[in-house]
């Protein structure tokens, strides 16, 4: 996202621009009325910037994506506020489109492309912890683990040898030569890979927390979601769903039926 905090607060600064015209368009004011065509070039612009400093698992491009799938929903009508309210909450850092082929913003859990899975000979699989992981992330990744393997075939194993773990769980920096830098806390909390990777990613720059605290993060309720998404789930429409993008500051969720229908659906159980 550039170089340095710099980009972060310009893209912040832009998109709270950006809801100030969702405001004005609400309002519905004769001579105030704005239009979207001019909510999308900017968006367009703050992407194309992002893109050049590699920063496109940010949320300015969910933003875009979004604001598109508004408008092929409603034509030139104004946008809505509360679709760019949403667009500024804190979220997942993995793409909601993988390949332009899975697009669909229905309400239901959704696969990667090619649905990638672990083989069915392969339901054990072992975790590890990158040296340094804290205490109490530890301690949340292994309960999001027992709950997935509570609605789901896998078992999970522990091992020493991080680097050939199925599932790799680590803490990193904003730059950690991913090509996938977090951006500024309160933004992207952690970003995963689908099968056969397994990498999760979590921002050590965020207010980590366990349980429901005002302006800290669950550990668990991000935990279930990035490890769904290293079993194959991709982002669900559904709002309880804990595959669901988007979490607020102090919200905990646990696995609904929406995510175990997911995990049951992607390996036929």
């Amino acid at each position: 996202m550039g170089n340095g905090g710099a980009g972060g607060c310009r893209v912040r600064k832009s998109l709270v621009s950006i809801l100030e015209i969702g405001v004005a368009c609400s309002a519905e004011l004769p001579h105030e009325r704005r239009n979207i065509s001019n909510v999308v070039a900017e968006l367009q612009s703050i992407k194309n910037e992002l893109l050049g400093a590699r920063g496109h698992r940010t949320i300015t491009l969910v933003c875009h994506q979004k604001v598109s799938a508004e408008l092929q929903s409603h034509g030139n009508r104004k946008l809505r506020l509360k679709t760019v309210s949403k667009m500024m909450m804190p979220r997942c850092g993995v793409p909601d489109k993988m390949n332009g082929n899975n697009a669909g913003f229905h309400l239901d859990y959704k696969f990667y492309d090619a649905n990638p899975k672990r083989p069915p000979s392969k339901s054990t699989l072992t975790n590890g912890f990158l040296n340094g992981t804290p205490r109490q992330g530890v301690y949340a990744i292994r309960k999001s683990l027992q709950d997935w393997a509570s609605v789901s075939h896998f078992t999970f194993k522990y091992t020493e040898d991080y680097a050939n773990a199925d599932l790799k769980f680590s803490f990193q920096k904003r730059y950690h030569k991913d090509n996938n830098p977090f951006d500024v806390p309160g933004g992207v909390y952690a970003h995963a890979w689908a099968p056969p990777i397994g990498a999760v990613h979590f921002d050590s720059a965020e207010r980590w927390t366990l349980g429901k605290f005002p302006h800290s993060i669950d550990l668990y309720t991000i935990s279930l979601h990035e490890i769904g998404h290293a079993l194959g789930l991709q982002h669900s429409t559904v709002q309880a769903a804990v595959m669901y993008p988007y979490v607020g500051a102090g919200e905990v969720k646990n696995l609904q039926d929406d995510d175990i229908q997911g995990i049951r659906a992607l390996y036929n159980l």
